[in-house]
């Protein structure tokens, strides 16, 4: 179970302190699918920030199966983070000197054979088979966001985070 109890992020705008995220608390099981809405600059991205460990609150505590992420070294975090998460964020961050293929074996936990091809077929899965060898600049942006989605499952994470992933995607696509 993923936990954030009492979340605050606060930053410094100038000389304007900005509650990015205030006393939230949240539970979420095993195999459950959250969407968090609200308007533009509501703290939706800093809350999945939180939850994620890219960002430590400034008040609060977030859990993983009972583990506090306060109590974690970076190297802990950073080791949670890559092996049982997954991201796709709003912008893609592709790596624009790699194939797609290698875009997302970068977020494999072995550079192998056997990952290489489940990299393949989650492009295929997606719609990018015969794509596997352009450079991010020779996709459009939907495809772009797609190599993102592949990246972020291709170590098979426990959670992923997804902050508007399907935005740059038809409607189809994105279901």
């Amino acid at each position: 179970m993923l936990q954030g109890e009492n979340l605050t992020l606060t930053y410094q705008d100038g000389d304007t302190t900005v509650d990015a995220v205030h006393g939230v608390s949240m539970a979420i099981e095993d195999h459950q699918f959250i969407g968090i809405l609200g308007p533009s600059g509501s703290g939706k991205s800093s809350l999945l920030y939180l939850l994620s460990g890219l960002r430590k609150p400034t008040g609060g505590e977030i859990y993983l199966d009972d583990r506090a992420y306060g109590k974690m070294s970076e190297r802990e975090r950073t080791a949670l983070r890559r092996t049982e998460f997954g991201f796709v964020f709003q912008q893609h961050f592709l790596i624009n000197y790699l194939t797609a293929l290698e875009n997302v074996m970068v977020a494999a936990a072995v550079q192998d054979k056997a990952h290489a091809e489940q990299a393949k077929a989650l492009l295929a899965d997606l719609g990018l088979g015969d794509k596997l060898h352009r450079f991010p600049y020779e996709l459009s942006g939907g495809e772009r966001q797609r190599v993102a989605i592949a990246r972020a499952m291709i170590h098979r994470p426990r959670i992923i985070f997804a902050d508007e992933p399907t935005g740059l995607l038809d409607r189809r696509t994105g279901l």
